[in-house]
C-alpha cells in the first residue's frame, strides 16, 4: 500500500485509527510505503525512515534509533534553528471583526453560518478544521473573493463588507491556499508578481504606465530581505520551488504594510526549512502588532504560531481556545462537530 500524506485532511482521532489499521496490515505480512512531510507521523508509524533532499537517498535508519530532530537535520543538510512563540500583553485593541456572517459556497449551499469572531492587535488567530468546512469560503469573503450573504467585517470599525476589493487591499493582506494558481500569475516574472499590490502607485507607475526601473528596485529589494532564492528577479514565478514562491507572496502582502494579514495552509507542501521560514515572518508580523488569521490543517502547526484557535465544523464555529489550554484530543474532538462545552 502506498500512501502519500494520507492524513491531510483527517482529526488527530482519525490519524491514530490510520495507524492502527496500518499495523494491522503489517501484521498479515503487508509492505506500507508511507509518504509524509510530517515527521510526528514517521515517528509514529514508520519502522525505517528513507530521507530524500532533492531527489536524491540521503539517509535510512530504523526510527527506533533516530529522532525528529535528527531527521529535520538531515532534510536540510544543517541543524533547525526552530521557533518559539514569544509571550506578548494581551491587547484590547480589536483589529479585524466578523459578525454573524453567512456566505454560499460553490455548489451553492451555505458554507459559513452566522460566523463571528474577533482578532486583536498582536495576535494570531487559528482556524482548525477537517478540508471542506468552510476554511477556503472564509478566507475568500475576508479577501473580497467571495460574496456575502449576510453579516458584516470591519477593520478598525470600519465596515468594509462589499468593498474588500481593491478599496480594502491596502488593509489586509491575502495568501491563498493555491499559492501558484491564486495567489501569483504563473507566466509573470518574480518582479511582476511582488509589485501586484502595488503597481497602481507611485513611484512604479505614472500616467498609467509602467516604471520598470523603480519595480526591478523594489523586487530586488524584496529578495534579498526575504531570502527568495530565485537566479533573477526576471525569472518566471512558475520555475521557483513552493518554498520561494511562498515568500514571494507574503513579500509582496507584507510590503503593504497591512493591518489585518490572511493566511491559508501556510507551510502545505513545504519541507521543514521553508516551513520554518515562514513561521518566522508570520511571528515577526505578530511581534509587529498585526492581525493574523491563520487557517491550517496542520494542528501542530496552529498550536505552535496560534495565540487562540477556533474550529470551524459546517461553516459553524465550535468553540475558541487559547493555545496554551489546548488539547489535541479535545480540538480533534470538536473539529468533529462536538461543541466546546460538550467536549469538556
Amino acid at each position: 500500500l502506498i500512501l502519500d500524506e494520507p492524513t491531510a485532511v483527517l482529526t488527530p482521532q482519525e490519524t491514530e485509527q490510520l495507524g492502527q489499521a496500518l499495523r494491522q496490515m503489517i501484521t498479515l505480512g503487508k509492505s506500507v510505503l508511507l509518504i509524509t512531510h510530517k515527521l510526528s507521523e514517521v515517528m509514529q508509524f514508520a519502522d525505517r525512515v528513507t530521507v530524500l533532499r532533492k531527489g536524491k537517498n540521503v539517509v535510512t535508519v530504523e526510527t527506533p534509533s533516530t529522532s525528529a530532530t535528527e531527521l529535520a537535520r538531515y532534510m536540510l543538510g544543517q541543524e533547525m534553528a526552530g521557533v518559539q512563540r514569544a509571550s506578548l500583553h494581551p491587547s484590547t485593541d480589536v483589529v479585524l471583526k466578523v459578525e454573524e456572517l453567512s456566505a454560499t459556497g460553490d455548489r451553492g449551499l451555505r458554507a459559513l453560518n452566522e460566523l463571528s469572531f474577533e482578532i486583536y492587535k498582536g495576535e494570531i488567530l487559528g482556524v482548525a478544521g477537517v478540508a471542506g468546512n468552510g476554511q477556503r469560503e472564509l478566507a475568500e469573503v475576508l479577501a473580497g473573493l467571495r460574496s456575502v450573504d449576510t453579516g458584516q467585517v470591519s477593520i478598525h470599525g470600519k465596515r468594509i463588507t462589499g468593498s474588500l476589493g481593491r478599496s480594502g487591499e491596502q488593509h489586509l493582506g491575502y495568501v491563498p491556499e493555491d499559492r501558484l494558481h491564486v495567489g501569483t500569475v504563473p507566466g509573470l516574472a518574480v518582479s511582476d508578481n511582488l509589485i501586484l499590490k502595488s503597481f497602481r502607485h507611485k513611484p512604479y507607475s505614472r500616467m498609467s504606465l509602467l516604471k520598470y526601473s523603480e519595480i526591478k528596485q523594489l523586487a530586488t529589494q524584496l529578495v534579498e530581505h526575504f531570502n527568495i532564492v530565485t537566479s533573477s528577479v526576471d525569472t518566471p514565478i512558475e520555475k521557483l520551488s513552493g518554498g520561494n514562491i511562498q515568500k514571494v507572496i507574503l513579500a509582496r502582502e507584507i510590503s503593504i504594510a497591512p493591518d489585518v494579514i490572511i493566511i491559508s495552509q501556510p507551510t502545505r507542501g513545504l519541507d521543514v526549512g521553508a516551513a520554518e521560514a515562514v513561521h518566522r515572518l508570520l511571528l515577526e508580523q505578530r511581534a509587529q502588532g498585526k492581525a493574523i488569521l491563520l487557517i491550517s490543517e496542520d494542528l501542530d502547526e496552529l498550536l505552535l504560531l496560534s495565540d487562540r484557535i477556533m474550529v470551524l465544523s459546517d461553516g459553524k464555529s465550535m468553540g475558541t481556545i487559547r493555545s496554551t489550554e489546548a488539547d489535541i484530543d479535545e480540538l480533534g474532538l470538536m473539529m468533529t462537530g462536538v461543541t466546546q462545552t460538550a467536549s469538556q
